[in-house]
């Protein structure tokens, strides 16, 4: 795993099985629900966990991930937005952005609590730190990038080593 400073909460390790979740997927176009179990039937995923919807490193995080998808699916992943944002404004935020890949909300945080670390932001806590993790059709962790710092965003390349790897 790859870090850059400490939190309270560990996100799941390289290894480590994903526990199955349901959540609220949204595109620009529709809401639906969207099971990881169901989606790992197709291979492996990456989910890109950013906290805030709207806000500039975010959007260069998931631009980034629209503008390399074709880099990604060439190495068989998909990709998914993950944030604690309503449904609502993860539909606006793709649509507004032109993601052409699904944004998991959990509101409620009951999942990213489980599976990542949170951290408060501009005044909202308990929102999931910036970073990537990569879920193997096994349902494992097969690499982990994340970051204490909202403001930082390196880029795509160690999740498509991962990937390739």
């Amino acid at each position: 795993m790859t870090r850059s400073g400490r939190g309270a909460r560990m996100a799941l390790a390289v290894g480590d099985p994903v526990p199955d979740f349901t959540l609220v997927a949204a595109t620009a176009e529709s809401r639906s629900e969207w099971t990881l179990s169901k989606v790992l039937e197709s291979g492996p995923i990456v989910l890109a966990f950013y906290p805030l919807a709207f806000t500039s490193t975010c959007t260069m995080q998931l631009c980034e991930a629209r503008d390399r998808l074709k880099e990604l699916e060439v190495l068989g992943a998909r990709v998914f937005g993950f944030s604690t944002d309503t449904p609502h404004s993860n539909q606006r935020y793709a649509a507004e952005a032109r993601l052409p890949f699904p944004l998991l909300s959990d509101p409620n945080r009951v999942v990213v609590e489980r599976i990542w670390e949170t951290q408060r932001v501009s005044g909202v806590d308990r929102v999931p730190k910036r970073g990537m993790m990569v879920v193997g059709a096994d349902g494992r962790v097969k690499h982990v990038w994340i970051t204490d710092k909202p403001g930082e965003w390196p880029g795509l390349d160690a999740t498509l080593t991962a990937l390739g790897s």
